[in-house]
């Protein structure tokens, strides 16, 4: 039941999250058809990510199931942190903390869309209460505190 829960709310967090994308749903054009399966050593399946018509379709598999993904990253929760840095990418191979199969490159550009989602959330604040509203919270959020 967690797989499917788990995968479902992800499933959501991305649509929405590429629905209020500034920078629409182009990047998605070069991964069509093309799978990411990540198998995470604190979840007993792995998640694999299918882009199929400009929408991630997330699924699960068994831990012990043989994955047709493009690309398979197995690793942790703590190192998927430090990947950020590329040049620890080949020294979590090397400690054995991150083993990558089939082509990097998907990874790199499912990581890539990733990072370029950008959201004006100031404009879906409003949609939600309002003009004033949102005014007032940012210029609360903005201001300087009195300790400057």
């Amino acid at each position: 039941m967690l797989p499917q829960i788990l995968c479902s709310a992800l499933e959501k967090i991305i649509a929405k999250a590429l629905a209020m994308n500034l920078n629409g749903l182009e990047p998605l054009i070069a991964l069509d058809q093309r799978s990411l399966a990540i198998t995470l050593a604190e979840l007993p399946f792995s998640l694999v990510f299918v882009v199929s018509n400009k929408e991630v379709l997330v699924g699960s598999a068994l831990e012990d199931a043989k994955l047709e993904a493009d690309c398979h990253i197995k690793t942790s929760i703590r190192t998927l942190k430090r990947l950020k840095e590329e040049q620890q990418l080949t020294e979590l191979i090397k400690q054995g903390e991150l083993d990558i199969d089939g082509d990097i490159k998907v990874a790199q550009k499912f990581a890539s869309i990733a990072e370029s989602i950008e959201i004006d959330w100031q404009t879906e604040l409003a949609k939600h209460i309002g003009d004033i509203a949102t005014y007032k919270l940012c210029l609360l959020y903005t201001s300087p505190s009195p300790r400057d």
